[in-house]
């Protein structure tokens, strides 16, 4: 008797696609977040250079602030979810 039945090899590739699937939009979504963090801090550089004397007050928040923590929280889940 084998030891695989088709059935499982058939789960298993359809278990091997989809984690595929979803290795792929974990790597988006870390790219993705990437470049937001990276254009935040050009952003904030900038800001701070154009204002070379600035008296210490709260930054106004970069409208990527949102977005980034948004997509930090579906990548967690994603992990969380690719992990079972």
């Amino acid at each position: 008797m084998p030891a695989t039945t088709p059935k499982t090899t058939q789960n298993h590739a359809t278990w091997k696609a989809k984690n595929a699937l979803k290795q792929q939009r974990i790597k988006r979504l870390t790219t993705r977040i990437t470049q937001l963090a990276d254009s935040r801090q050009r952003w904030r550089t900038k800001y701070y250079q154009s204002r070379k004397n600035h008296q210490p007050q709260p930054l106004k928040h970069h409208p990527y602030c949102l977005k980034i923590m948004c997509l930090s929280v579906v990548l967690h889940i994603h992990h969380n979810l690719s992990l079972r």
